[in-house]
């Protein structure tokens, strides 16, 4: 999903309900074009994120320009185990940190405004922030 259609979402102001990101979530349509299209995938596993609620966290086929600071696509899938935590960005906005490897990130927590479905979306940025290339996880259902 392009930030443009972020439009509909914005930082939760509270302190999230831990059951609200337990659960598995997946790549939206949108990334899974962006894959495609920028980053040259050609085939497609299904990325996964999935938050336990004792913290554990599982990291399915992700595109390795997830793992880039660059944000580069080689074109490969990686799988990792970690840890995450909820925490609040400055005063006001609540994001997931996630702990893997010897890494260390921030994932956007936002939740829909003016009704907009799915109520909750994670998102992270691929490269450089200023270059709007993200990627988009809605929960499973």
């Amino acid at each position: 999903m392009s930030p443009k259609g972020h439009l509909f979402y914005g930082c939760i102001d509270k302190d999230p309900d831990k059951n609200e990101i337990v659960g598995t979530w997946i790549a939206d349509k949108e990334t899974l074009k962006d894959m495609s299209a920028r980053g040259s995938y050609t085939s497609f596993m299904m990325q996964k994120l999935i938050f336990h609620e004792n913290g554990k966290l599982e990291m399915l086929d992700l595109p390795d320009w997830w793992n880039k600071g660059d944000g580069k696509s080689f074109q490969g899938f990686e799988s990792y185990e970690g840890n995450w935590e909820f925490s609040r960005q400055g005063a006001s906005c609540a994001e997931v940190n996630i702990h893997y490897l010897s890494n260390f990130t921030n994932l956007n927590f936002l939740e829909s405004r003016f009704g907009a479905e799915p109520k909750y979306i994670i998102t992270k940025y691929i490269g450089d922030p200023d270059s709007d290339n993200m990627t988009t996880f809605v929960k499973e259902k």
